[in-house]
């Protein structure tokens, strides 16, 4: 029974490793870069500790195993909160009504990426840009600040791509401001504080799975966001967002301590 069982999660492990493999492989088709890691990951962990437990000697194999377990659970764990939090916020900003008299006058949209070397916004970034258009639909009063600069594998600033992309949605050009220079979440609402320094209230649009963290810069730059957003669609495209949120909470974690990561080109 016992080399039944070794040989099945022997194979478990090989093909997580082998789906895991390809999806990363097919990440831009599929949408799930952070989703094969993980799987990779597990078919990984999986094979590592069969070979432990066959080569490595009986005490080792204990100590390793009563190290790595209760990490592998405080792991799990915290990611289990950590995602509550994220989901929770992204429903609730999924479910709030655009208001017919708002109590803010800026909304900001964070980039998101552009197709290829195209000037159109990806899929997600459309999303927020579509939400902004709705705003200012409600309230032609408001101001759009587009928030993105140019990543090395870019043809145009994803700002400049969302303003273009705005106006073929009807909004008027003097209703909309392009903040070309920032290359992640964190320098999106920096640059922003820094053009329009007296403003607190705003609105933030984004994706559902990014609506936690947005919130959390926001607040750390000095402002008091209300944020909006639509549903991703696609669930391969949602797991691996909502998974990636938990890498990127991390990463927000380590910098607010004063250590910089630099995510501007990271395309999981």
């Amino acid at each position: 029974m016992k080399s039944k069982g070794t040989a099945a999660w022997t194979a478990a492990g090989l093909v997580l490793l082998f789906v895991g493999a390809v999806t990363f492989f097919l990440r831009s088709v599929l949408y799930a870069g952070i989703l094969s890691l993980i799987l990779m990951g597990a078919g990984a962990l999986i094979l590592v500790h069969l070979f432990l437990r066959a080569k490595a000697p009986p005490k080792l194999f204990r100590i390793l195993k009563w190290i790595f377990r209760p990490l592998l659970a405080l792991i799990l764990l915290a990611f289990l909160v950590v995602e509550g939090f994220v989901i929770s916020a992204g429903v609730g900003a999924n479910r709030r009504e655009i208001p017919a008299d708002p109590d803010f006058t800026v909304v900001i949209v964070p980039g998101a990426g552009l197709i290829g070397q195209s000037d159109r916004p990806s899929l997600l970034y459309a999303i927020r840009l579509r939400k902004a258009a709705a705003l200012y639909q409600a309230d032609p009063d408001l101001t759009l600040v587009v928030c993105g600069g140019r990543g090395n594998d870019e043809s145009v600033s994803e700002a400049e791509a969302g303003r273009k992309y705005l106006l073929s949605l009807g909004v008027p050009e003097g209703a909309v401001t392009a903040e070309t220079e920032s290359l992640d979440t964190a320098e999106n609402f920096a640059n922003f504080t820094s053009l329009f320094p007296d403003v607190r209230r705003c609105a933030v649009v984004t994706n559902d799975f990014h609506v936690f963290r947005c919130s959390l810069l926001a607040k750390r730059y000095g402002l008091d966001p209300v944020c909006f957003s639509s549903p991703t669609p696609k669930v391969l495209l949602s797991l691996n967002y909502y998974a990636r949120e938990f890498i990127s909470l991390v990463i927000y974690l380590v910098e607010s301590n004063g250590y910089i990561i630099d995510t501007s080109n990271f395309h999981l």
